[in-house]
């Protein structure tokens, strides 16, 4: 993870992002809890870069992947 690769500590995270330790872990952990604007939030100041494709996007990229695949 993110915060663990920068030697950060569950709570040093938290208090740095500015949620509740709970939250972190819901979302480390996966859990469908966490609203996406914290979700994104958490990302953003880890540094994690998030993408979203759809439609006629998603359809390019699953033509493309076999190729960068080989």
């Amino acid at each position: 993870a993110c915060r663990t690769e920068a030697g950060l500590t569950l709570v040093e995270a938290a208090m740095v992002i500015g949620v509740a330790k709970q939250t972190l872990s819901d979302m480390e952990n996966g859990m469908p809890s966490v609203k996406l604007g914290t979700a994104l939030k958490i990302a953003n100041d880890l540094g994690v870069r998030i993408f979203v494709l759809g439609g006629k996007d998603l359809d390019e990229l699953k033509k493309v992947l076999p190729v960068l695949a080989k």
